[in-house]
């Protein structure tokens, strides 16, 4: 059952990061939510980090709180453009935004196809656990020896190494969704740790989620970790496609749908082999079927045939995106 909605769709926020490239993908994000019926339940906020008129105008048509934000921290001189800001936006959302009772994050390259995490965020949030979706799942490729060191050696610059190896075999967490309650301790926490870290590895990007993980696995502040359906990264495991309902779910298990698609790194802007739950494999975008970034890319793509395989969609033709 999905909890009450927030009185006066007042005390609740979900704010995302945005430029004017990304604007596409932030557009379905908002629209899917408000499709599942979602929308009535919180405030839109958006950090603007570089919109046009048009698109500002198209913000204040859906109500969204815009605000063109300074930076929380100083970044390290090399990553001080904007591309970088979102990664060290998460852990400040109530100095962007104050006066509300929660907070939540997503990322601006999502969009929703159920409501399912909502159901699991909200009251887990409420009770004063921080809600994040952990990064694994039976349909995801193995965390790499790569990742694992990298991992490791940003602790070891940002937090020394007895929290490093406290650390070493913590679960993985992905913050591209996070909530936390305003009275939390976890956001002084994770201001903390972020600052330190940032300054100890000199970098932005993915510092604010290992940050996260140690307030939760260090620091002991309570979680509730979400499933990988809630956030489901595209580039760790492609979906598949259930022709049947018309939405994708889990690799390897057609009774787990996806509620919250993340089009993390080449799913952006690509089709990929795309199995399906009668057996087939069709060659589809992973985007919003009909969204603002499945036409945009549709419009750029030149189509050639491949033989023994199907492309999804009424024209029955494969395409490949041109550079």
């Amino acid at each position: 059952m999905r909890p009450e909605p927030v009185i006066a769709n007042a005390r609740t926020i979900v704010v995302s990061a945005c430029s004017g490239g990304f604007f596409d993908y932030y557009l379905d994000l908002v629209e899917t939510l408000e499709k599942t019926g979602l929308r009535q339940e919180f405030t839109l906020g958006l950090l603007d980090l570089g919109l046009s008129e048009s698109q500002v105008a198209i913000t204040e048509l859906h109500g969204i709180e815009r605000i063109v934000p300074q930076w929380p921290i100083q970044p390290p001189p090399h990553q001080a453009s904007l591309e970088y800001f979102g990664f060290a936006a998460k852990a400040y959302l109530r100095e962007f935004f104050p006066g509300y009772a929660l907070y939540v994050w997503m990322d601006a390259d999502m969009w929703v196809q159920t409501p399912d995490f909502w159901e699991h965020l909200y009251p887990s949030a409420m009770r004063g656990l921080v809600a994040v979706p952990r990064e694994a799942d039976t349909g995801y490729q193995r965390t790499s020896l790569t990742f694992r060191m990298w991992t490791l050696a940003n602790y070891r610059r940002g937090l020394g190494l007895p929290a490093t190896a406290r650390l070493a075999f913590a679960p993985i967490i992905n913050n591209a969704i996070a909530a936390i309650r305003a009275d939390a301790p976890h956001w002084d926490a994770w201001q903390h740790e972020y600052e330190r870290m940032v300054a100890g590895s000199q970098r932005l990007p993915g510092i604010d989620q290992l940050a996260l993980s140690s307030v939760i696995f260090r620091l002991g502040h309570p979680a509730a970790l979400m499933p990988a359906t809630d956030n489901w990264i595209c580039s760790r495991g492609v979906p598949w496609w259930d022709p049947y309902r018309d939405r994708f779910v889990a690799a390897g298990d057609p009774m787990r749908p996806i509620s919250v698609i993340h089009l993390t790194g080449p799913s952006r802007s690509r089709r990929h082999d795309v199995r399906t739950t009668d057996g087939r494999v069709i060659r589809k975008f992973l985007h919003r079927p009909d969204g603002h970034v499945a036409r945009r890319l549709e419009a750029r793509t030149v189509h050639v045939p491949i033989p023994g395989t199907v492309e999804a969609g009424p024209t029955q033709r494969l395409s490949a995106l041109t550079r």
